[in-house]
């Protein structure tokens, strides 16, 4: 997890510099050999605790491969941030994506997205405005790859609209409307429908859903793996570098059959 090794890390450094000492030089001096990096969930419906280990080291060497690269990168990025064109510094370090604009709130004067938008529209222009099941392969994987970063970029940019009407703006193609709205019952409702229609108003107790009996009760999580299976979600699409295990396409519900 590199986030909680970022922790470890930071911690060590602090506690070396209150000592006057490099955070090496601070980790012999306490004899630290292990680290062990905790994650408490207690709100999560999975796995509520887990433990990572390992040794200074390893802490040192990944902060010399992976972190500190990234830190060089940064700031290389910003030191060249006056003295290219922008078109060129946004095409070298802006590299939007599903994963590194996931919780970006910056999206709409990110000038990476907006080029990832404008791809978008190029490709479905030189398409010609084809049926998508006319789409080649490329055409569509143009489209798909950027669509994560696309849909949160309107997204996040319909959000600032509305906060901004809402603060009096006037906006020459937009006007506020209500949304659609949830009916719910008026207070001492219940106890008028149940003189009416009788007990049957009432819903009946249904089981918690495995994630509240996990998260509520005392040994939920063992009772929940014991006694709780997970449905296969909906066939998605994914990126040939996903994580995720490839599947095969379900059986055609006309195999078997023959043409008379």
């Amino acid at each position: 997890n590199p986030q909680i090794r970022y922790y470890a890390l930071g911690l060590i450094s602090t506690l070396a510099r209150q000592a006057g000492l490099s955070p090496k030089a601070w980790v012999e001096s306490v004899n630290l050999r292990e680290i062990e990096l905790v994650i408490v969930q207690p709100r999560s419906p999975g796995r509520k605790h887990s433990a990572d280990f390992l040794t200074p080291d390893e802490l040192f060497g990944w902060f010399a491969d992976t972190l500190y690269p990234g830190v060089q990168l940064v700031r290389e990025a910003e030191r060249q941030q006056q003295a290219m064109r922008a078109a060129e510094w946004v095409a070298k370090y802006l590299r939007p994506g599903p994963k590194q604009c996931q919780f970006c709130k910056a999206l709409p004067a990110c000038p990476a997205a907006g080029a990832a938008a404008q791809k978008v529209i190029s490709v479905m222009g030189a398409a010609d405005h084809r049926a998508v099941t006319r789409l080649s392969d490329d055409e569509l994987a143009a489209i798909l790859k950027l669509a994560p970063v696309i849909r949160k970029f309107i997204k996040q940019g319909e959000e600032f609209l509305v906060r901004r009407m809402k603060a009096g703006h006037k906006d020459k193609h937009f006007k506020l409307v209500q949304g659609r709205g949830t009916r719910m019952w008026k207070q001492d409702a219940g106890a008028v429908l149940a003189a009416i229609y009788g007990p049957d108003i009432w819903t009946k107790p249904e089981l918690l859903s495995p994630a509240q009996v996990e998260e509520n009760l005392p040994g939920g999580v063992d009772i929940a793996a014991m006694w709780s299976y997970k449905e296969p979600g909906p066939l998605n699409i994914a990126p040939l570098d996903d994580s995720k295990a490839a599947v095969p396409p379900p059986p055609s519900p006309f195999t078997g059959l023959h043409k008379g």
